[in-house]
């Protein structure tokens, strides 16, 4: 709750950040609190953690995290769930092993809640 008024001004500096071990503790913080109030700060969160996903500079924990933040954030804006199926299956060749294993759990896991796709 201390950290809670700082959210905005965390998510708006979060690309900004060119060390790589700062972007992958806010976002750690933001897997575990994704209950924005302010709209604006979500859908820039959401469009920071797509942006992050289909980076080639990324490291695999930060796609991991933003994987984790938008499955989080699908739960309560479920239009968001077909949107991150198709960034999965988008993303899952062109990166790492790593990255193909989370994914596969977020996958499994969004095939499972929405009734519009199958394997």
């Amino acid at each position: 709750s201390l950290i809670q008024p700082y959210y905005s001004k965390m998510i708006k500096a979060l690309t900004g950040f060119k060390v790589d071990g700062v972007k992958r503790c806010f976002l750690k913080i933001f897997k575990r609190h994704t209950d924005l109030n302010n709209e604006e700060v979500l859908c820039k969160l959401i469009n920071d953690c797509f942006a992050f996903i289909a980076s080639t500079d990324e490291k695999v924990a930060i796609k991991a995290y933003s994987l984790e933040i938008l499955y989080q954030i699908s739960n309560k804006e479920p239009e968001l769930k077909n949107e991150l199926i198709f960034t999965i299956l988008d993303q899952s060749d062109k990166n790492s092993g790593a990255f193909k294993t989370c994914s596969e759990k977020i996958l499994k896991k969004l095939y499972r809640e929405t009734a519009n796709f199958s394997r």
